[in-house]
């Protein structure tokens, strides 16, 4: 699990990107604490969101955006590389 993890982070450091304008979106979600996530996967057209709160993995998809668990998203990227 460790290895994993460790592959995991080292995945999103090497493809993350910093945005300098956040889109301002008010309301997407029921808790406004998640709202900046959903505002920098919509400005930077985001496949994926890989949350670890609950309640945002169950809402399955957010304006065309998956939303997966860590585990998912490790595998489906796998397939791809």
């Amino acid at each position: 699990m460790k290895t994993m993890c460790g592959g995991f982070f080292r995945l999103i450091f090497r493809e993350t990107i910093i945005t300098k304008s956040p889109c301002r979106k008010n309301k997407m979600v029921d808790d406004p604490t998640d709202n900046k996530f959903f505002a920098c996967a919509l400005e930077k057209k985001a496949d994926h969101i890989v949350p670890r709160d609950p309640h945002l993995r169950n809402l399955k998809h957010f304006h065309g955006i998956q939303i997966i668990d860590a585990t998912r998203f490790i595998r489906k990227v796998k397939t791809i590389t």
